[in-house]
């Protein structure tokens, strides 16, 4: 066969091979009769429709059992968003000779249809419709735009109508709950006082004739204030790298963008208050009409839209003015001037690199050119040119930015104080460095010439590392010096302290992946939890006599060897190694002896001992470990829960005090100066997993707390919106569990208080049970309104014990907010509503405070609960005793 073009083996469905490209129909008669030729075309079809961005509509807060939602619900129509793809391939083979066509094949290469706008991954429009979820909302954020006339920037491209513009902002509502509206809308105006026109786009990028056309310049607040932002269009008196033979004009330097001139706040028309900012160089004009006027602006380099030539541009940092000195002057009401603030900044200076093929902006990127080799030569009758170069870069842009200098004046430009920050050198800078070498290779070929270039450019990037900071204040100067940082994370481990009194003092902190490796860095082995920043000891030190001696030591010892305690009562304690949480134990400090200078004259730091300190973990949970008498425990954590909340803690004198949370473990329920497992508190508004009210059997209310074949009612209630009901055959009430952790009781023995609340009707019929046996409840019980409080004093064991309550008989008795705790012990129980809100809280002795909020979760009524004094003809319950009311004129 002749003209034949091989191209790609394709295998076609047939199992037939085929190679794709065009083929001679005109076939020399010698060709043998076994060959055959193939005719192939093919054709190939994409198609884009148009696809729509989206923008965010609306903010949902739910409750999670509120937030099952799916986003794939409703079906936007296919044809706005799909597109297609497709690639076919056709064969047709025809006999030499006779022309016969042996076979036809079409061999699809690709055919794909997909969405351009990918609605499944996000919640639209149609995934909320009918959800009713604007009632169910704690609160809501609206987003209005404006999608008409009033949009910002008309006729631009990729539009949907030349009419509409830009998306734009005009308004963000808040609302509460049930999406009530609760305060006025914040709105945004814009200067929107041209069409856009990519004819008049200066070389930055602005509106040629405005820079800052499009730009928010005023927001309205919920309250009514009016603030209102000024602009002017940024100018700079130099560019950092010039392209050669260009002279910047006037109207080049006027230009970069635009830069806040003024903030200024109104109420009720009345400027209250406005910021100024001024860019000059200090000593110059501030305003830049003036003819005295000069700005500290300095951009990498100014571009433009023609050819221009920029050495090293991909290694500069973008085009944009920066600016040494900004000025901060503060006005109150009548324009008057109040503090002056000059901000002092690290930027950009000229490039003072003598030579053509190096740059140098000191301080902030130097590029040598250290080796530029040509050669040439001819081999084989070919010449060629060889060309070896080696480039270094020094990278130090990190420091462009910060801040050098910050000086405060009163209104007669007295300076009141001064902020000075300087920075390591780059010599001497040991961390966070950051290095590679990268190597090309080249072969050109301009058929005249044979070209080899071979480079090798080697960039270090340097970071910005603080050394020190000075205050000056009234004659005064401190300066706190940066001796030491973490490797790893890069926070400040040892400062020093200086005073113009001459007094010296220095901090220094140990991480504790330092103490407890496997709290270390995830580099150095996986299993490590790659906590870095935690804190095991701090130390304070006082230069004395030249020699840094200790004043203080805090070490805060880390643990993981934990248990958990569930709703029931049952004690887990993980052996897993990835179940072992790192969290905080116990707190020491240094209690030796210290001399008149208050220098720890007994500590001893040899080979950073700690003077002793044993930092060994616990054998098992509550295991304590033996200190040397001189290291005072302070505090311990003894209990957390599985989202690392304390729950229980001992103070100095060996003092608890504990929190319990409920409701799946979202909200304190009660609070006290007890033993986590001495002490519970139930209403009647949470229950653990779902209640069957048709056949009551055994749930649990709080940790600790039960329902024995009792029931949750509505018909009565004490606090929240539910009670208890128990007969003689149902019962609820508190299980303390005798379980020990490493032969230690959860709860101590001795004299308990019981104390609920119990409906009047058949408060006579109420029964308390401990462990079985019948406990009076205390005569001459007080009463408030509807309900008795009843009361006990109860002898708990150590072991595990039944505290419950119910009805002497089939009556139904209701029952209402439990507390038991210590008789030495004092406790607090929290009830909330169905929005989270915390609205009654019962005190140690019973009575409770009532809290009554709006829409809005801004507390409006508190209530306080009195007992009867029918002698006086008061009936007790709740009272108001305080009442808030909020107005607002533009709602």
């Amino acid at each position: 066969m002749t003209g034949v073009r091989s191209r790609n083996l394709i295998v076609g469905k047939n199992g037939y091979k085929y190679y794709d490209g065009f083929y001679e129909l005109n076939v020399p008669v010698s060709s043998p009769p076994a060959y055959w030729y193939m005719d192939a075309q093919w054709g190939q079809f994409i198609k884009f429709n148009t696809h729509k961005s989206l923008r965010l509509s609306k903010i949902l807060l739910l409750k999670n059992e509120n937030s099952n939602l799916s986003k794939s619900a409703g079906t936007p129509t296919p044809s706005n968003f799909k597109g297609q793809i497709k690639f076919v391939d056709f064969f047709h083979e025809v006999n030499l000779f006779n022309g016969a066509a042996y076979r036809n094949n079409t061999v699809v290469g690709a055919n794909k249809t997909w969405y351009g706008e990918y609605y499944n991954n996000v919640y639209d429009s149609q995934d909320l419709s009918g959800k009713d979820l604007e009632q169910k909302a704690i609160k809501t954020i609206i987003f209005d735009y404006a999608l008409n006339t009033n949009s910002l920037a008309k006729n631009a491209p990729n539009l949907e109508s030349t009419n509409y513009g830009r998306l734009t902002l005009n308004s963000v509502q808040f609302l509460g709950k049930e999406s009530s509206k609760i305060i006025p809308p914040y709105k945004f105006s814009y200067i929107n006082t041209a069409n856009y026109d990519a004819s008049k786009e200066d070389n930055w990028g602005y509106y040629k004739d405005n820079p800052s056309m499009w730009s928010l310049n005023k927001i309205i607040t919920p309250l009514g204030a009016e603030i209102s932002i000024t602009y002017e269009s940024d100018d700079f008196d130099k560019e950092a790298v010039s392209a050669q033979s260009t002279v910047l004009s006037t109207s080049d330097k006027n230009s970069g963008g635009i830069r806040v001139r003024e903030i200024s706040v109104k109420e009720n028309s009345v400027v209250k208050s406005s910021i100024k900012y001024f860019y000059n160089i200090p000593g110059f004009a501030e305003n830049k009409g003036d003819i005295n006027y000069k700005s500290s602006g300095i951009t990498s380099y100014m571009p433009s839209k023609t050819f221009k030539e920029v050495k090293y541009l991909s290694e500069l940092p973008s085009p944009g003015v920066l600016y040494e000195y900004v000025t901060v002057k503060n006005y109150s009401t009548d324009n008057k001037l109040g503090s002056v603030q000059e901000y002092n900044f690290n930027v950009l200076t000229p490039d003072i690199a003598s030579v053509a093929t190096s740059l140098k902006i000191p301080n902030i990127l130097e590029i040598e050119k250290l080796q530029n080799s040509p050669w040439g030569g001819a081999s084989n009758g070919e010449s060629y040119d060889l060309n070896f170069s080696r480039f270094s870069i020094k990278d130090m842009t990190a420091t462009i930015g910060r801040l050098k200098q910050v000086k405060t004046f009163n209104n007669v430009g007295q300076l009141l104080f001064k902020t000075q920050n300087s920075y390591k050198d780059i010599s001497n800078i040991r961390q966070g460095i950051s290095e590679e070498t990268f190597s090309i290779y080249k072969r050109v070929n301009d058929n005249s010439n044979l070209t080899y270039r071979l480079g090798s450019t080697s960039k270090i990037r340097f970071p910005n590392i603080l050394e020190s900071t000075s205050v000056a204040q009234g004659g005064y100067t401190a300066t706190t010096f940066i001796d030491k940082l973490n490797f790893l994370t890069g926070e400040v481990l040892e400062s020093h302290s200086t005073s113009s009194t001459g007094k010296s003092i220095m901090s220094k902190t140990i991480p504790a992946h330092i103490k407890y490796p496997k709290m270390g860095s995830k580099a150095d082995d996986i299993t490590y939890k790659n906590m870095l920043s935690q804190t095991a000891a701090n130390y304070s030190y006082i230069l004395n006599n030249g020699i840094w001696k200790e004043t203080s030591v805090g070490i805060t010892t880390w643990n993981n060897v934990w248990a958990y305690k569930d709703i029931t009562g049952s004690v887990a304690e993980p052996t897993a190694d990835k179940e072992k949480i790192w969290r905080k134990h116990k707190s020491y400090i240094w209690n030796g002896p210290k001399d008149p200078d208050g220098v720890a004259t007994g500590y001893v730091s040899t080979n950073d001992t700690d003077d002793g300190f044993i930092w060994d973990l616990p054998a098992g949970v509550g295991v304590n470990v033996a200190q040397p008498s001189q290291w005072k425990q302070i505090s311990e954590t003894t209990l957390y829960d599985h989202f690392s909340a304390p729950l229980e803690m001992k103070d100095i004198n060996g003092n608890y005090s504990s929190s319990k949370k409920g409701d799946n473990d979202s909200k304190i329920i009660t609070t006290g100066n007890a033993r986590y497992g001495e002490m519970f508190f139930a209403g009647a508004e949470n229950i653990s997993g779902t209640e069957n009210t048709s056949a009551p059997s055994t749930n649990w209310l709080e940790q600790g707390l039960q329902m024995i074949n009792a029931r949750r009612s509505t018909t009565y209630f004490h606090t929240g919106k539910r009670s208890i009901e128990a007969t003689n055959t149902s019962s609820f009430g508190v299980l303390l569990s005798g379980t020990l952790i490493n032969g230690i009781p959860q709860h101590k023995a001795g004299k308990y208080k019981v104390s609920v609340w119990v409906e009047k009707t058949n408060a006579d019929k109420a029964q308390l049970k401990v462990n079985g046996t019948v406990v009076n409840f205390m005569a001459n019980s007080p009463s408030a309104g509807n309900w008795i409080l009843k009361t006990a004093y109860i002898d708990v064991p150590s072991g595990n014990c039944t505290v419950y309550l119910s009805s002497n008989d089939t009556t139904t008795v209701y029952f209402d907010d439990l507390m038991l705790r210590p008789l030495a012990s004092s406790i607090a129980g929290y009830v909330y509503n169905e929005w989270d809100e915390l609205t009654y809280i019962i005190g140690n002795n019973g009575l409770a405070t009532r809290f009554e909020y709006d829409k809005a979760g801004r507390l409006i009524k508190t209530y306080s609960e009195i007992i009867d004094d029918l002698p006086n003809g008061i009936t007790g319950g709740f009272k108001l005793v305080k009442s808030n009311t909020y107005n607002n004129k533009y709602l």
